[in-house]
């Protein structure tokens, strides 16, 4: 308070109190306490969602702590849901929008694409409560046989197998035949690209 009457003693009134047609204040209650004389400006307001919209933005330039910005948001998001309706041909009538759907269209309200930006989307995201949002579902990721080359796995397998039967009884390791030029016989002890039909021992 002392701080309002302070800058009103400086520069006089910056910012009007904003009030409703039936004398309610909007926006300004600190300053309506501090100074009586504070200028007033009053706006009609057509319904709940409009009355949060005013409130709302009225007090964007003092930058609001998370805490009422998430407070406002929310109510603004409920007096949108109560406001807005859809024709349902099922029931041919009107009904409310599923509560999903406001967040997606404050976002859209917000921060158009294209427009001038109030708040980031993300902002708003982060802002709103659950029953605001789109459920989101993990994607389940599909296997199949063909994407996962299981039958040239299994081919492999065999070929290693049918390789380690062959292996002589002293311990030695075999390796696949030198003249093979396949990828896996090069460098490596073991041979998944070519038969095993000539193998020879090495130390």
């Amino acid at each position: 308070m002392e701080a309002i009457r302070r800058s009103v003693q400086l520069v006089g009134p910056i910012q009007e109190i904003v009030k409703d047609q039936d004398g309610r204040t909007l926006s300004g209650r600190h300053r309506e306490l501090a100074d009586q004389g504070f200028p007033t400006r009053t706006i009609p307001v057509k319904d709940g969602f409009h009355r949060e919209l005013i409130i709302l933005l009225s007090n964007i330039q003092r930058q609001p702590e998370d805490a009422e910005l998430k407070f406002r948001l929310n109510r603004v998001a409920m007096e949108y849901w109560i406001k807005t309706k859809i024709w349902d041909e099922k029931e041919q009538k009107e009904i409310q929008i599923p509560e999903e759907k406001v967040c997606a269209d404050l976002c859209k309200l917000f921060d158009p694409e294209g427009g001038p930006r109030i708040f980031r989307a993300r902002r708003i995201e982060e802002l709103l409560e659950p029953r605001w949002k789109a459920k989101t579902i993990p994607k389940k990721v599909a296997f199949s046989a063909t994407s996962l080359n299981i039958p040239k796995r299994i081919e492999a397998i065999k070929k290693t197998a049918l390789s380690l039967q062959n292996q002589p009884s002293d311990g030695k390791i075999q390796y696949p035949d030198p003249e093979c030029k396949c990828h896996e016989c090069l460098g490596h002890t073991r041979c998944y690209g070519c038969e095993p039909t000539k193998l020879k021992s090495h130390p």
